[in-house]
């Protein structure tokens, strides 16, 4: 299933789309819905997005499996430069296609004790 969010000025509209031929999902993306809306529609600009995206929760555990499957070790701490873990998280959030982080998302963290 799809989630299609269809946006202009005027409105904001999410809708989902059921078809018959589960094992055909691939025709039936972002890109092509996109196309036939824009066919269809001349005199609208829409924004096709795929709302298949992983959760916070699910990027989290996804990220520490890849880390504990790969040669390198990674070393962070305190004490550690930080740097080649944020390279690593940009890598794994962009091999996934996770939206970048929002602005401020810092103040909306709560650390374990």
């Amino acid at each position: 299933m799809l989630g299609v969010g269809v946006k202009s000025k005027q409105m904001d509209t999410i809708v989902k789309i059921k078809w018959d031929k589960p094992e055909e999902q691939a025709w039936l993306c972002d890109a092509n819905i996109q196309i036939a809306l824009e066919q269809h529609c001349k005199n609208t600009k829409f924004e096709v997005k795929d709302l298949n995206e992983m959760t916070g929760s699910e990027a989290l555990f996804g990220f520490c499996g890849w880390l504990t499957t790969r040669d390198e070790k990674t070393v962070m701490s305190a004490s550690d430069d930080a740097a080649c873990i944020a390279d690593l998280i940009k890598k794994f959030c962009d091999t996934n296609k996770l939206t970048e982080p929002r602005s401020e998302w810092d103040k909306l963290l709560t650390h374990p004790e």
